[in-house]
């Protein structure tokens, strides 16, 4: 569970209580699902609600200078399992322009919160500036333990751009819904 804008020990507070069930959180109890097998034979709700804390991976968004100032307060609500380091929209919080994602005052935050996660023995997360090996080699470096690569959309357009004119226009492949 991805939670954007965290801005304060209090949101996150909410959001834990919302996504865990006891003693981290006040989830609401539902057997009638999936990850619960539907409520079906043998089924026990303290083990289902132990499995449930341990599977729900809650990961908060520091997206917002206000994360930064209160990080010291956000980071030690319990039930946290990683952060989530949005550059682009971090500069954006900042009134930066978008250019300006891994500036001198962005990349001061991205510092802190590095040190401050793995501090807390939390992981943190965020996007390689590029799909190579190359890119992974400097997210791992510059402090993430967790790297986005991208989602399918982006690499579906990724893969769009590289094909040959020809044979897109051959198969009369679709793109921004006028067949080429």
């Amino acid at each position: 569970m991805v939670i954007p804008h965290c801005t304060n020990a209090d949101m996150v507070k909410k959001c834990v209580e919302a996504a865990k069930f006891a003693p981290f959180g006040r989830r609401g109890a539902e057997s009638a699902v999936r990850a619960a097998g539907y409520g079906y034979k043998d089924f026990n709700w303290n083990h289902y609600m132990e499995k449930q804390n341990e599977d729900t991976m809650l990961i908060v968004m520091d997206e917002d200078h206000e994360f930064t100032e209160n990080i010291d307060e956000i980071l030690a609500v319990d039930g946290i399992d990683a952060v989530n380091f949005g550059p682009v929209d971090y500069a954006n919080s900042m009134s930066l322009k978008i250019g300006y994602a891994m500036s001198a005052e962005v990349r001061e935050a991205f510092d802190i919160l590095v040190s401050k996660t793995k501090s807390k023995g939390i992981a943190c997360l965020g996007p390689a500036a590029s799909c190579t090996p190359e890119g992974v080699t400097t997210a791992i470096n510059n402090g993430y333990n967790m790297i986005i690569l991208g989602n399918d959309l982006m690499h579906f357009s990724n893969a769009l751009r590289n094909l040959d004119d020809n044979i897109i226009k051959n198969n009369h492949i679709c793109v921004n819904e006028k067949s080429l």
